[in-house]
């Protein structure tokens, strides 16, 4: 049986690291005086939160994360949603999915789309009421 495999929406390259456990992206941070870009990792798990990222860099809550392909450079950010970014997911039967993520460096929230008629099929994590009028139930995707 094949595992949940994460996908840049633009190139449709793998984000998976080797062990198929985590998720590999580009993460950035930016302010009016700097931008600062790293690579990062989260969790393949849906519903599992956390990050990993090179020692050195430390996030406080609230820290806004721009997350983009490792491999093309497409921004994930969702224009609909603009705290929440979006990756796509093929799931273990082959079916591929929308997986929309909170941008916001300790909130908590993930949701799950059908790619064809946008509708909401999952929602993890803590903070996700505080969420669900911004990603909506029918949100719409520009891929």
């Amino acid at each position: 049986m094949m595992k949940e495999e994460f996908l840049c929406p633009r190139c449709r390259t793998s984000l998976m690291n080797d062990d198929g456990t985590m998720v590999e992206m580009k993460g950035r941070l930016d302010c009016d005086t700097f931008s600062l870009s790293f690579p990062i990792e989260l969790s393949a798990q849906l519903g599992v939160y956390g990050a990993n990222m090179p020692e050195g860099i430390v996030l406080r809550a609230g820290a806004e994360v721009h997350f983009a392909c490792p491999h093309c450079g497409s921004d994930f950010t969702v224009p609909d949603a603009p705290h929440h970014s979006a990756i796509l997911m093929r799931d273990s039967v082959g079916v591929t999915k929308v997986v929309v993520f909170n941008r916001l460096y300790g909130e908590h929230t993930s949701f799950v789309f059908d790619l064809d008629t946008r509708a909401l099929i999952a929602a993890y994590g803590e903070h996700q009421d505080r969420w669900l009028d911004e990603v909506g139930e029918n949100i719409n995707f520009d891929f």
